[in-house]
């Protein structure tokens, strides 16, 4: 990072980084509810998501299938709506390093990775709350709502915090 390096002042820095996020944020969330936006992308992610998750069930043993953006079997049925995608987090995980005062390629690997980490998070996410649907539907609500919300947000957090430190590092010259 090189505001330190060049004398810049700290503030100025943490001033230009929040300023920087609140914009990308809310560009971000303009752009993912955006008509164009759900009716290419995020409908192509949520059935790309349901295949992966029938395909990822199928190798655990369960005859899962998906069918357009909803993941079924013989003991249960999942749609896969807007928000069961991971597009929210990365957008703020991307956000937030885009708004680093970092260089361009540590933010481009952070991207990278960050979607990479995300979308894998999400796959885990998707086959539990679905073998759960299936052998403990009682639980499904709470595990989709309280606990894999709070998980997600904690892990997007965490992913930036765990960017930004190696980040930082490597401007040290210790990456």
């Amino acid at each position: 990072m090189r505001n330190r390096a060049e004398g810049e002042d700290p503030r100025r820095v943490v001033v230009r980084f929040a300023v920087t996020l609140i914009l990308l944020v809310a560009a971000s969330s303009a752009l993912i509810s955006s008509e164009p936006f759900q009716s290419v992308v995020q409908s192509t992610s949520l059935e790309l998501n349901a295949w992966i998750t029938a395909a990822l069930l199928r190798s655990l043993g369960e005859s899962a299938v998906a069918v357009g953006s909803t993941i079924q079997s013989p003991q249960f049925a999942v749609h896969v709506w807007g928000g069961c995608d991971a597009i929210e987090p990365f957008a703020l995980l991307t956000s937030g390093i885009l708004a680093s005062p970092a260089r361009w390629d540590s933010r481009i690997v952070g991207v990278l990775l960050g979607a990479v980490v995300l979308f894998a998070l999400n796959q885990l996410r998707l086959v539990s709350l679905f073998l759960t649907g299936a052998y403990a539907p009682t639980l499904f609500e709470s595990l989709h709502i309280e606990i894999w919300q709070g998980v997600f947000i904690l892990f997007t957090i965490s992913l930036w915090l765990a960017w930004a430190r190696w980040s930082l590092a490597g401007a040290a010259g210790t990456r």
